[in-house]
């Protein structure tokens, strides 16, 4: 390979001997290209570039990562891999002068993913699962990626964030408030963050039996529940047995409530369950159940 001379003297009736190695000029190497876990990464623009900027040979990885270059300059005073993939930040140059010099393999070579990802789990109030949950991720004001919850409430998003200051997961279920979390500290490239994010539900539920003074139920009977500061009602009738279902929407979160029966004949006597003489107050939180038996005396 080219013309390179050493000069050496070899003395009045001496012996010199000599080993010389002898390069090829050109070589054919192969290599391969993998993620950060090992994976082959399939369908990698593998480019060979000279000190010039000449691009001598450049290639894709099959299904397996691995590349072929062809026949390239071995002599080359430097020469360095650049690796592209769709998701992956690129390589940079990898110097492969050497490489090439001794005839060598190529340098494994592994990507880091472009995108980091985030994932865990949506639960309501009682830490139960809530599958379906719309989940979407914003990057400084503009949603960048979304998906749903899985049956388990799991979800996991894929997004670039190496350019974003501040992120925000926001998470929305049919019959639940919206719930969110402010990521202040972002993955790196290639990193995962995992987060739980609690919603509740946007209804408690009111139920129990109206019964008159001998504990007989009641039926055809309004009973009416009234949030406290809104003057917002919301209307049962009970059933054959007296009983009686009531839900309501809390959009805000836990209120008071004030809960009475209009009978059509007869008088509210007050509450059962509460002991009370009078309209009972209750405590509505979102996704509780309060049970209250209510009078009538006849």
């Amino acid at each position: 390979m080219g013309q390179r001379s050493v000069t050496f003297h070899v003395p009045f009736m001496g012996q010199a001997i000599l080993s010389v190695t002898l390069n090829p000029e050109t070589a054919e190497p192969s290599g391969r290209v993998v993620d950060q876990f090992g994976r082959p990464v399939q369908g990698a623009e593998v480019a060979l570039v000279l000190a010039d900027g000449t691009v001598v040979a450049q290639r894709r990885t099959d299904s397996s990562g691995w590349y072929r270059l062809g026949t390239v300059p071995a002599n080359t005073s430097w020469a360095a891999l650049q690796v592209k993939a769709e998701g992956y930040l690129p390589s940079g140059q990898i110097n492969v002068t050497e490489a090439l010099l001794q005839g060598e393999a190529l340098p494994t070579v592994r990507l880091i993913p472009g995108t980091a990802t985030l994932d865990g789990v949506v639960v309501n109030l009682q830490g139960k699962p809530v599958a379906g949950a719309a989940v979407r991720l914003s990057l400084d004001g503009e949603v960048v990626a979304e998906t749903k919850a899985e049956s388990d409430g799991y979800f996991s998003l894929k997004a670039d964030v190496s350019s974003a200051t501040l992120g925000l997961l926001l998470v929305e279920g049919e019959g639940y408030s919206q719930g969110g979390i402010v990521l202040r500290e972002l993955p790196t490239p290639g990193q995962t963050l995992t987060k739980a994010v609690m919603i509740y539900e946007e209804t408690a539920v009111v139920e129990g039996q109206v019964l008159d003074q001998n504990r007989q139920p009641v039926a055809g009977v309004r009973v009416e529940l009234v949030l406290e500061g809104s003057g917002q009602v919301t209307s049962a009738l009970t059933d054959a047995s007296g009983r009686y279902r009531i839900e309501q929407s809390l959009p805000n979160g836990a209120t008071w409530a004030w809960l009475r029966v209009r009978p059509a004949s007869g008088t509210f006597g007050g509450s059962l369950t509460h002991a009370m003489d009078m309209t009972p107050i209750i405590r509505l939180t979102p996704g509780d159940t309060v049970v209250t038996d209510l009078l009538v005396r006849r």
